[in-house]
């Protein structure tokens, strides 16, 4: 299921990231706001020592939970948030993704070949689109500071700023990590002390 798979979904979340950018005027604290400039508190919570994935299941879900799994065992689950993995049974998604963003310290964002692919056959990529899920994590921690490293899988390219929208074109100048199925293991290991030296 998309993660905004409902237009009330799609309208409770869609606020104006670059607007609220250059404004100054960003504020998020534990929780989120809606369309109406509202802040939705999450009962979470307060640390900020935890690690985000960002990904798009069609493209690197297996590097996604791989790389979960891995930090799992040496963080703890409380420290890792994946979606499919960290959401109970009947909560919010939309609550808990933002609220773990508010949480963490440190965003692994999963770049596959596709990540750039329209959603349909010749239109604009995902990314452009300012409700593009992938897009508006990144824009938060962006607007939260907080480190983002990405993760190259399967033979991706960095993007370039011309290929993002402008809120996200720092992200082209992030020092990233590639990864195979080959060298999985040796590349976690390097990741598992980049997290652990900056949560």
């Amino acid at each position: 299921m998309p993660l905004f798979g409902r237009s009330d979904d799609k309208d409770r979340i869609a606020f104006t990231v670059k607007e609220r950018l250059e404004s100054g005027n960003w504020q998020i604290t534990q929780g989120i706001f809606d369309t109406k400039g509202e802040h939705r508190v999450y009962q979470g919570s307060d640390r900020t020592d935890s690690v985000f994935v960002c990904y798009r299941r069609q493209d690197t879900h297996w590097a996604a939970a791989s790389v979960r799994s891995e930090l799992v065992q040496h963080l703890g689950a409380p420290r890792v948030f994946m979606d499919t993995s960290d959401i109970e049974p009947g909560a919010d998604f939309v609550e808990a993704i933002y609220a773990a963003l508010t949480r963490c310290q440190v965003v692994l964002v999963m770049i596959g070949p596709r990540w750039l692919d329209p959603a349909a056959p010749g239109g604009n990529p995902r990314i452009a689109d300012p409700q593009d899920y992938v897009r508006l994590e990144l824009e938060t921690a962006v607007a939260l500071k907080r480190r983002i490293v990405p993760i190259l899988v399967d033979g991706a390219r960095m993007p370039t700023a011309e290929q993002l929208p402008i809120s996200l074109t720092g992200i082209s100048r992030r020092q990233a990590i590639a990864v195979t199925p080959g060298d999985f293991r040796q590349v976690v290991h390097r990741l598992v002390r980049v997290v652990d030296g900056a949560t």
